[in-house]
């Protein structure tokens, strides 16, 4: 098997809200629409975790970006996988939904198939692609058994591992 494994991307209590403070911030990881995620730090342990944070708007016109805010940490919360993104905690701190996964050292599939093209270096060989096309695979497939889906499949957001 190859070293690099694919992950497509349990809810603390509204008591642990200031888990926020359990963690030193690194780095941003990224920006979206209704977001950004950053790269955390265990204080205590040094484990990394990306940490997405999402803001909550406070208008009634907003509801349906809060409800699909909390309808991810949901669905994050059903997906056991090796190869789906795990959730390790969520809480709201102020205006803002923090979510806590789990950080996939090689970036995305997207920053991947770039660096490759940038570098001039052989493409991707048949063994790799089709240990990725598995991977995804699978984990399609697990979501889908769990009547998941998943309706943003593209290479940037397939994460990659260096394990």
């Amino acid at each position: 098997m190859l070293p690099t494994t694919v992950s497509l991307t349990p809810v603390v209590s509204a008591a642990e809200s200031s888990a926020g403070a359990q963690f030193r911030e690194l780095r941003s990881l990224g920006r979206g629409a209704q977001g950004e995620v950053v790269l955390v730090e265990h204080v205590g342990t040094g484990v990394r975790y990306a940490l997405k944070r999402l803001e909550l708007s406070p208008c009634t016109s907003s509801a349906s970006s809060n409800s699909s805010a909390v309808t991810e940490v949901e669905v994050l919360c059903k997906l056991q996988h090796p190869n789906c993104t795990r959730l390790y905690g969520a809480w709201r701190a102020s205006s803002r939904l923090h979510i806590l996964m789990e950080y996939a050292d090689g970036g995305s599939l997207a920053d991947r198939v770039a660096a490759q093209r940038s570098s001039g270096g052989c493409p991707f060989d048949e063994e790799r692609i089709l240990d990725w096309t598995v991977q995804i695979v699978s984990a399609l497939a697990y979501m889908h058994s769990r009547s998941v889906l998943h309706r943003d499949l593209k290479p940037g957001n397939i994460f990659l591992t260096a394990r």
